[in-house]
């Protein structure tokens, strides 16, 4: 068999196995069990809250490389995942088979292209290293619970419809991969410092590779019902975003020295503080900067600050009561 025939006979199974499970949808006929996928979908549409929130955490209370290491195959994922999806530019499985039908409103947060699933990339690398940090000090069954949570959003974009098998496979192997490969780039600079530059030379030079090419190439054009399926210019937003994390991290990281507080009185109740002004940055810094500078150079100056705030401005306030390295 060929490339072709293997593709095609895949792409059938992937249809199949949809229309299967929304068959098994409409005959359970629950809208607790919807609202349930639903909703535990969503945690990854909201990760800039939950995620963001829990990588931090780990940075300030617990351990500053742990911490680093999340962010960092945090922004490494979701920045391949924007490049697969806007070289492969796949449509949702609704567009490309009529008989799917997504359930409830699963579909509004189901925005551009398909292949690979953002939010089980997004899941596999937040929580995917948050299970392997907890594991490392002791907390098998949090890090098991870690673990069912990614296979249980993969698993829900499926049975909403709102991505194939192959979406979710492809993404959550991806996930893997870059948990795996930053690990062991981590390992490799704690035994060669000197090496550190070379690879965040290396992780900007690619960054900006990979945004000179997905705003050059060409994008399909394809319109229903007289609507633009996916609008070019907005299913880049998200490499925009992207930029904005890498120069955050990488710039914040040099910018302030800090040790992180313990899991003491003093030091939670301070980064829960911390963590309350990340969530009020996460959810209006959008807004804010798009508006004053416009949509794409608002993203990446929006994930600037947040990831900036993470590893730097929060440190420095952390640092000011008496947390220097």
């Amino acid at each position: 068999m060929d490339f072709n025939s293997i593709y095609s006979a895949w792409n059938n199974f992937d249809f199949n196995y949809l229309l299967w499970l929304q068959n098994l949808r409409i005959s359970i006929n629950s809208e607790c069990l919807n609202n349930f996928m639903q909703n535990i979908s969503h945690f990854v549409a909201l990760q800039a809250c939950y995620g963001f929130a829990l990588f931090a955490f780990v940075y300030w209370v617990f351990n500053k490389r742990f911490g680093l290491y999340i962010a960092t195959s945090f922004t490494a994922g979701h920045t391949l995942n924007a490049f697969e999806k806007l070289c492969a530019c796949i449509y949702r499985p609704w567009i490309l088979d009529t008989r799917i039908i997504p359930a409830g409103d699963a579909i509004a947060t189901a925005t551009g292209y398909s292949f690979p699933s953002g939010h089980t990339s997004a899941v596999t690398t937040i929580c995917g290293g948050m299970a392997i940090f907890l594991k490392k000090y002791g907390y098998k069954i949090l890090s098991y619970l870690f673990i069912a949570l990614v296979m249980l959003i993969g698993f829900s974009r499926n049975y909403l419809g709102v991505h194939t098998l192959k979406d979710v496979l492809t993404a959550l192997i991806t996930g893997i991969i870059v948990l795996f490969v930053v690990g062991k780039i981590f390992n490799f600079i704690d035994k060669h410092r000197s090496s550190e530059n070379i690879f965040i030379i290396l992780g900007v030079v690619l960054t900006f590779a990979i945004m000179y090419y997905v705003t050059h190439k060409d994008y399909p054009i394809d319109y229903l019902d007289g609507k633009l399926l996916a609008d070019p210019v907005k299913m880049q937003y998200d490499i925009w975003n992207d930029l904005g994390n890498v120069l955050g991290l990488l710039l914040g990281k040099y910018f302030i020295k800090f040790r992180p507080t313990g899991f003491n009185f003093k030091g939670v109740i301070l980064n829960i503080l911390g963590v309350v002004l990340l969530v009020l940055i996460l959810n209006y810094s959008l807004s804010f900067f798009t508006g004053l500078i416009g949509a794409e150079y608002g993203r990446t100056l929006t994930s600037f600050v947040q990831l900036f705030y993470i590893v730097a401005a929060w440190p420095l306030v952390l640092k000011i009561f008496g947390y220097s390295k």
